[in-house]
């Protein structure tokens, strides 16, 4: 006889002390069937299998319960009337609408802080507060129709004034979401967001770069604090070494520098190792920055460096809005009035070049791109005089 009832899976604590509510099916094997629901052990009543009033949503979550307890029964009773085999994979075909979308999302973010990774998570996160303050309150599943996705990409574009690129990504990041709850079962297989297309053309756009007066500022700087030291001086190397990528530079090792030249493998690329001879201004900076850590150059000596590639990988792009942070503070602090991050370093080593070399190719290579097309971007901005020098450069006079 199978068995399916409400249950509170102690096994999965989440950080705030709650567990997920499942529908436990027996039937030959096991099954959870997620609710994307949680409760503390002390809102759930584990002899009526429900929650008690004292949690903030129990008529709604009751509710939810009643309907998918009244569902696995209405399937019991089709395959004995119509005399087929109960098979636990689709007590739930029949999709329960009326469930939350935002405790869904809260769910995942939960495991992926449990699996340490905190960028997709954080990621996961603001989406969910975006759609939340936009929405005034819980989204659930059967809410989330086409003109439901195009007021909330417009709503997007014209409160918050998100570009386009924001925009797509914000929605495809909740049209992930979606499917994974869709493949659970937990919603409807319509991916409004999925099929929600945004027509405006995206704007390339070179981010701010700072001129060689505000480089000499950095220098100039002194400052005390080892976060806002050990991040001037991350910006100043980039600069100074081909535009270096924020997780190269966090996890660049004492052991890469060797024989004059300082060794990386490019985050985005081919894995081919890269080298840039050391002159003085990275020497400097070398010198200033070896007492950090026992191993990584510019790590901080509190900060762990993380077990495997992926979670390094991981934990850079959480550091990085931490980095930034710190990064305009400096900036305040040299009198720079520009939205300096980490990648604006880039940047500046990119214009440097460009006005070295007037070679889009050289540039490109230098930087590391593997397109000429994203290296073009660098000559946006510049005055006429400087695209026809360039223009004879490589087309001729």
């Amino acid at each position: 006889m199978p068995k399916v009832y409400p249950f509170l899976n102690t096994q999965y604590k989440s950080a705030d002390g709650t567990f997920p509510i499942v529908i436990y099916i027996y039937h030959k094997r096991r099954k959870l069937h997620p609710t994307g629901y949680k409760s503390s052990k002390k809102d759930w009543d584990d002899e009526k299998r429900r929650v008690k009033k004292t949690h903030q949503d129990h008529s709604r979550i009751n509710a939810l319960l009643d309907g998918l307890m009244a569902q696995a029964s209405t399937y019991q009773t089709q395959c004995t009337l119509q005399q087929k085999p109960f098979n636990i994979n689709h007590v739930f075909d029949a999709v329960a609408e009326d469930q939350s979308f935002l405790a869904f999302i809260q769910n995942q973010v939960d495991r992926f802080r449990a699996a340490n990774r905190h960028h997709a998570a954080n990621k996961y996160q603001s989406g969910s507060n975006l759609l939340k303050e936009w929405y005034g309150g819980d989204v659930l599943f059967s809410d989330i129709t086409e003109r439901f996705v195009s007021d909330y990409d417009a709503f997007m574009r014209d409160s918050r004034k998100n570009s386009v690129s924001t925009r797509i990504q914000k929605i495809s990041e909740l049209a992930s979401l979606y499917k994974t709850a869709a493949d659970k079962g937990l919603a409807p297989r319509v991916n409004h967001f999925a099929l929600h297309e945004i027509k405006e053309k995206r704007t390339p756009k070179i981010k701010d770069w700072i001129t060689e007066e505000e480089i000499q500022r950095l220098e100039q700087l002194e400052l005390k604090k080892e976060n806002l030291h050990i991040t001037r001086d991350m910006y100043l190397f980039s600069v100074y070494c081909r535009g270096m990528r924020f997780s190269n530079l966090l996890y660049l090792k004492k052991s890469d520098i060797r024989d004059g030249r300082v060794f990386w493998v490019p985050a985005k690329q081919d894995k081919m190792i890269q080298s840039q001879k050391l002159h003085s201004k990275l020497s400097e900076i070398i010198k200033r920055n070896l007492d950090n850590h026992e191993e990584f150059l510019f790590l901080r000596k509190k900060e762990r460096a993380g077990d495997s590639e992926k979670e390094r990988t991981d934990r850079a792009i959480y550091l990085n809005k931490d980095y930034n942070r710190w990064l305009k503070r400096i900036a305040e602090m040299a009198k720079i009035d520009k939205h300096l991050t980490f990648h604006t370093a880039r940047h500046t080593f990119a214009v440097g070049a460009m006005n070295k070399t007037k070679n889009l190719s050289i540039v490109k290579d230098l930087i590391g791109h593997s397109d000429l097309r994203s290296t073009q971007i660098y000559a946006r901005g510049f005055g006429i005089d400087f695209l026809d020098d360039l223009n004879d450069v490589l087309y001729g006079s």
